[in-house]
């Protein structure tokens, strides 16, 4: 997908569940002199680009919405279209970075760590809560041959189905135990071509006694 392609998509995306590095790149941007909304005298360029971006706080270097770009892991700062040095670099994700993860829960924070680790918080829950969580996991052109996945320990329930190139994958943690916990789950798919891939969610959170 184009960079352009991947700004539209983001202007309409969630960006309420992404990571700490976003919150980081949105804090430099705040006090970028490009910002479009620290600069007092704009010209007509600028109110062009302002305009394009329906009003919203939007870089002058490049002519992006901010909280879009900002939102893309492999974009790099605006500022670099003016031959200057990013004041936040891209993100290079790793070279198995190519599923397409899916929380289907809002009552969780779902984080992508990087590559193909990702992180579910749950927060603080109540005793015998409902702590299911489902996921779809996606491939394009995946054939999947063969699927396994593993908690690192007992309190932790996976369970697996998948249609095509589509993977759901649900996590229930045992809320009758009180107290903090941090797991790690896995998953770990074969293609057709006997080729592997491993995807590692992790779950954080609080079980307290109502």
């Amino acid at each position: 997908m184009s960079s352009l392609l991947k700004i539209i998509n983001a202007k309409i995306s969630d960006k309420s569940k992404l990571g700490e590095w976003y919150q980081d790149r949105l804090k430099v941007c705040l006090s970028c002199e490009y910002n479009s909304e620290n600069k007092k005298n704009l010209t007509i360029t600028d109110k062009v680009i302002i305009a394009a971006n329906l009003g919203k706080a939007a870089c002058l270097a490049c002519g992006c919405e901010i909280a879009a770009k900002a939102s893309i892991q492999t974009e790099d700062c605006g500022i670099i279209k003016k031959g200057l040095k990013s004041k936040w670099l891209k993100i290079n994700l790793d070279k198995q970075e190519e599923f397409l993860v899916i929380c289907k829960n809002e009552n969780v924070k779902f984080i992508h760590i990087k590559g193909n680790h990702y992180e579910i918080d749950y927060g603080k829950i109540p005793f015998q809560y409902n702590s299911e969580v489902g996921l779809t996991i996606s491939k394009e052109e995946l054939e999947i041959s063969k699927l396994n996945s593993q908690a690192s320990c007992g309190c932790t329930v996976l369970e697996l189905t998948f249609n095509n190139n589509i993977i759901n994958f649900n996590i229930k943690y045992d809320t009758l135990r009180l107290g903090s916990f941090a797991k790690t789950t896995s998953l770990t798919i074969r293609d057709k071509n006997n080729k592997v891939y491993n995807i590692f969610i992790n779950i954080k959170g609080e079980v307290y006694e109502l």
